[in-house]
Order: C-alpha cells, then structure tokens, then sequence
C-alpha cells in the first residue's frame, strides 16, 4: 500500500461463538485505484467455518462495494451508492445485523 496511515481499527464478537466484525480503514493517497484517499476493508465473520461471509472494500473499477457471496463467490459485488468510508461503514452494519438476524431464523 505504499505510504498508508490506519485511521480505524476495530475488531468485535457481536454474536458469541457466531459471527464478529473487522474493521480497517487506511488513508492511502488519492490514486486511480482509490480516489477517495482511503482503503476499506469491512468484514463479517463466521466464527463456526472462520471464513468471512460479507465483505466491504473500495477500489477501481467499482468504487465501494459489497461482496455478498462469501465464502464461496468472492466475485459477487453490489455497488453501494456511497462516497464515503462512513456510510459506507453504515450499509455495511445494516446488511451484518440483517444477517444475524436471518441467522436466528
């Protein structure tokens, strides 16, 4: 990544022996691959399999977007119509707390 500066860090068991969340946020210089200046990495994990099942980043061509198909199809983006890692990091926590809840169905 060159010259970066971890602006957001976190990590949290949400749902215990069940799924936690992952959270990094990079300032990057402002390129072709991330004009917005930030690196995003948003994560739900399985805690049962150990494999992330959503996944939030940010890179050209597709600007942010969620990868919906884990673990099985990483290749499955939506495109969030966001332009910031905040609201970004929202459409992230509503999608986690949709899953959960399903989870609990």
């Amino acid at each position: 990544m060159g010259n970066s500066k971890l602006i957001l860090s976190k990590y949290l068991v949400i749902v215990p022996d069940k799924f936690a969340i992952s959270v990094k946020v990079f300032e990057v210089s402002g390129d072709v691959m991330r004009p917005e200046g930030v690196k995003t990495s948003f994560v739900l994990l399985d805690l049962e399999t150990n494999a992330p099942t959503l996944l939030v980043d940010n890179h050209a061509p597709f600007g942010f977007h969620m990868h919906t198909g884990l673990p099985n199809n990483k290749h499955i983006r939506v495109k969030l119509e966001v332009t910031t890692y905040q609201e970004a990091y929202e459409a992230f926590m509503v999608e986690v707390e949709r899953r959960v809840k399903d989870s609990k169905n």
